[in-house]
């Protein structure tokens, strides 16, 4: 409950992490579109102020140009001035484009337009009484509205229009800048927050790591504990075997041999006549005959003495040829090399297995003949128990189901060997063990 616990809150902190980058990343998208915004205004801005000054000195130079016409009457002044009272209008539509946005501005732009305009009739009326040479007309009007006080507004109005502009300017400059500090400010705090976040998931995932690389320590020293703890058990369980064999066989055949030696005297010594008596006497007989019958059976059984007096292979020849002619099978048995000796303990071992494969067969394969083949190859040395039953599918040979398997399998783990299974439904089994040697437990 605590592990799931546990992973639920570093889920739910990662998740909330990439939230606040994710949200992080909106903000600085959204914030980064308003700061392009406000440059571009500001760029529009200054682009506007930089052809204010242009269209300014452009009027400077037209009123320059008008004034020595005027005076002089050269026409060359006059085309001058017609160049650049064309240049000034394309320049006040430009303005006109430029502004379209601000209502404030176009407002301005167009009361320039409209003084312009004004002064341009003006000059040209002036200009036609310059030309028929009424000189004295011209004196006058120029008396009555002076040109310059004119220029002076349309000058005025630009210095009127470049100041709102500036303001303008200056305001979007410093919305920039605040958008571009807040923006940082959010960043900071946000990206600070997920990577505390991130730090301490990190940490809280290293610490249950090594709590669990612990746990796994301890669990792995527990179970390599309890191996070693059941291979000394089964070497003392085979030891106890071999001496309660040892004394079964030793002290009960003893007295049993005793109890015939004595009831063979009996029969001698009782008269022909009492044929009930010997009747008796020839059942104890069968009796202590049947009971070390039973004596031998349990005394193999608990430690087969031909793994002592034959060796390894003609005790698990002894077994095989047992085992079938209780079950009705058929065998085979194979040696190679057919001197082959191994010592005391792994006989045992190999003994074992052997015995519980059989009982594998006999449970499960239901089968007519087994094969067994013990060989020496490069190294190792190679068990092989081969039926043609009913075979074993994939789903058991994986699992751990079968104690017989389980078992063969942790009598190996201490020598370093492996166990390997193969067959297919209705193809028979094969188990084979494969066990490493070196020279002095294994000879040829």
């Amino acid at each position: 409950m605590f592990r799931l616990k546990f992973e639920e809150t570093i889920l739910f902190g990662f998740i909330f992490a990439f939230g606040l980058l994710a949200l992080a990343g909106v903000l600085s998208y959204r914030r980064t579109t308003v700061s392009m915004r406000t440059s571009q205004q500001v760029i529009q801005s200054q682009v506007i102020l930089k052809e204010l000054e242009t269209t300014l000195s452009i009027i400077e130079a037209a009123e320059s140009r008008m004034k020595t016409y005027i005076i002089s009457g050269k026409e060359n002044h006059l085309q001058q001035y017609s160049s650049y009272k064309a240049k000034i209008h394309d320049q006040l539509k430009h303005l006109e484009e430029l502004t379209a946005k601000d209502s404030i501005a176009v407002i301005h732009v167009s009361e320039l337009e409209q003084m312009f305009d004004a002064k341009v009739d003006f000059i040209a009326s002036v200009m036609e009484m310059r030309k028929q040479g009424r000189t004295d007309e011209m004196n006058a009007a120029l008396e009555i509205d002076s040109d310059k006080t004119t220029v002076d507004d349309l000058v005025e109005k630009i210095e009127q229009i470049k100041k709102d502009v500036g303001q303008k300017l200056v305001s979007s400059e410093q919305k920039s800048l605040r958008i571009s500090k807040q923006t940082r400010i959010t960043l900071q705090m946000l990206i600070g927050l997920s990577l505390a976040l991130l730090t301490t998931g990190y940490f809280l995932i290293r610490a249950d790591i090594r709590e669990r690389r612990k746990t796994e320590q301890k669990l792995l020293y527990t179970t390599i504990e309890l191996r070693k703890f059941a291979v000394h058990l089964d070497k003392a369980r085979e030891e106890e075997r071999a001496h309660v064999s040892r004394e079964i066989h030793d002290q009960l055949g003893q007295l049993l041999t005793v109890m015939q030696f004595d009831l063979k005297a009996m029969w001698s010594l009782a008269s022909p006549r009492s044929q009930n008596m010997r009747k008796r006497i020839k059942e104890m007989d069968l009796v202590v005959e049947q009971s070390m019958q039973v004596i031998k059976r349990i005394s193999s059984a608990l430690r087969p003495p031909q793994l002592d007096d034959l060796g390894l292979a003609e005790s698990m020849r002894w077994l095989l040829k047992d085992f079938c002619h209780r079950t009705k099978m058929e065998y085979s048995f194979t040696v190679d090399p057919q001197d082959l000796t191994c010592e005391t303990e792994l006989s045992t071992i190999l003994f074992r297995i052997l015995q519980e494969a059989l009982t594998n067969v006999a449970r499960h394969a239901k089968a007519s003949r087994v094969a067994v083949a013990l060989e020496q190859g490069k190294g190792e040395l190679i068990l092989a128990v081969a039926d043609d039953g009913c075979g074993i599918t994939s789903q058991k040979i994986s699992g751990d189901g079968s104690l017989g398997l389980v078992g063969i399998r942790e009598r190996i783990r201490p020598w370093g060997g492996r166990l390997e299974i193969a067959g297919l439904p209705g193809r028979g089994t094969t188990v084979a063990v494969h066990i490493p040697l070196s020279t002095k437990e294994c000879n040829a």
